[in-house]
């Protein structure tokens, strides 16, 4: 498009390398993926609670995998499977990990001996 004989191009900004969405998290490896997309067990991969949804679906599709491939006699792809399964649990044990996590910081600490009653107190002026 021209705009009186200056030519504008819109250019998308780009996303800083490394920083993609991935199943159940988000990618924060910045350079050449050393896990070749297998994005489920790799340490680059920070899980994200919101996503649970995901790694459930994966997990139930896994487990439905490895009884396929016990049923069609292939080890290989049994052990595949139950890898993809080991790698769900531990994303799903590492998001509940993290909500704890949230919802410690969201409570409200005291020190030993005061609770909301005495700290009420003291904002009121009260001296033990």
């Amino acid at each position: 498009m021209t705009n009186g004989g200056a030519s504008t191009l819109r250019v998308r900004p780009l996303r800083p390398a490394g920083f993609r969405c991935v199943f159940g998290g988000t990618c924060v490896v910045s350079n050449l993926c050393p896990a070749k997309f297998a994005c489920i067990g790799c340490s680059g991969n920070a899980p994200d609670p919101e996503r649970r949804y995901q790694m459930e679906t994966k997990l139930t599709w896994g487990r439905e995998q490895i009884a396929w491939a016990h049923w069609e006699h292939l080890p290989a792809e049994e052990r595949q499977m139950k890898r993809v399964v080991q790698g769900c649990d531990l994303l799903l044990e590492e998001m509940t990990l993290i909500e704890r996590a949230r919802a410690d910081q969201r409570q409200k600490v005291y020190p030993t001996g005061a609770g909301p009653c005495e700290e009420a107190k003291i904002r009121a002026g009260w001296n033990r």
